[in-house]
Parts: structure tokens; C-alpha cells; sequence
């Protein structure tokens, strides 16, 4: 096992750098004017890198529901039995069920 140390914001001018290495050997960085910036940035580095797969509809900060239902519809829903009763459910969420109705 090998004794790697956390990266961490360092002071780099008149802010904070954040500095990572990733597997394939890049070392991706930014600055920042204050500390707990440049941590969240690590720390989203960091997830982003141990995830092999690709983002999917850009990410959960860009998808919207609607994206998702259709990227589900057209990747899952048609391999199940329900898939007629499930794409209207999909394609009309505002019409279906009781909680819309609250």
C-alpha cells in the first residue's frame, strides 16, 4: 500500500492553488481567491477522476428531469414488459398519479 498524501490547497500568489494528479499522469490545476473554493474544486476533481465512465447528459448539475426521463425511456424502458404504460408515465409526469394532483 502506498502512503499518498491527501492533495491540498496551497498559497500560490495573492490566492490558493488546487493541484491534483490523476492516473493518467496530468496534473489539472486553478486558482482561487480563498481556501474552501479551492477544496471543493479538489474534491470535485478527485470524484470526477474515480469515475471510468464518461458524464451522462452532462452531469447532475446540467441534466434536467426531463432529460433524464427521456435518456431513460430510450435506454431502459424499452427492455421491460410495462413499456407502453411506462413511456406514457415518462412522457407526461404533470398527468399521472396522485402527487402531482397535492
Amino acid at each position: 500500500m502506498t502512503n499518498r498524501r491527501e492533495p491540498s490547497p496551497f498559497r500560490y500568489r495573492n490566492g490558493w492553488r488546487a493541484q491534483i494528479t490523476l492516473k493518467n499522469g496530468q496534473r489539472p490545476f486553478e486558482d482561487f481567491d480563498n481556501f474552501e473554493e479551492a477544496k471543493q474544486w479538489l474534491v470535485d476533481q478527485r470524484a470526477r477522476a474515480d469515475t471510468d465512465k464518461p458524464l451522462v447528459l452532462g452531469g447532475p448539475t446540467k441534466a434536467t428531469l426531463a432529460d433524464m426521463l427521456s435518456y431513460y425511456a430510450e435506454h431502459y424502458s424499452l427492455k421491460k414488459g410495462g413499456v407502453d404504460q411506462e413511456l406514457i408515465r415518462s412522457s407526461s409526469p404533470q398527468t399521472s398519479g396522485t402527487v402531482a394532483n397535492c
